[in-house]
């Protein structure tokens, strides 16, 4: 694992709440955190990909393909 070292400035507070909640250190703690928001930003991008695909799947019921092909449906 390659390591950057970097001042970054935190709240006193909030650092040492979430120091408190992880029962670690605070390198440990704000790791975590990235990881955290990591996996969360892919599950989201997960969630938003099944709902495009449910959509996906059930659009031949909702979409008529004779009058979206015709033209009429752009008038």
């Amino acid at each position: 694992m390659a390591v950057k070292r970097t001042t970054i400035e935190l709240d006193v507070t909030l650092a040492a709440q979430a120091v408190d909640v992880t029962g670690s250190t605070l390198r440990a703690t704000v790791e975590q955190g990235l990881r955290l928001l990591i996996a969360q930003s892919r599950l989201e991008e997960q969630h938003r990909l099944d709902l495009f695909n449910r959509h996906l799947a059930g659009a031949g019921e909702s979409v008529d393909l004779e009058v979206l092909l015709s033209g009429e449906a752009w008038r």
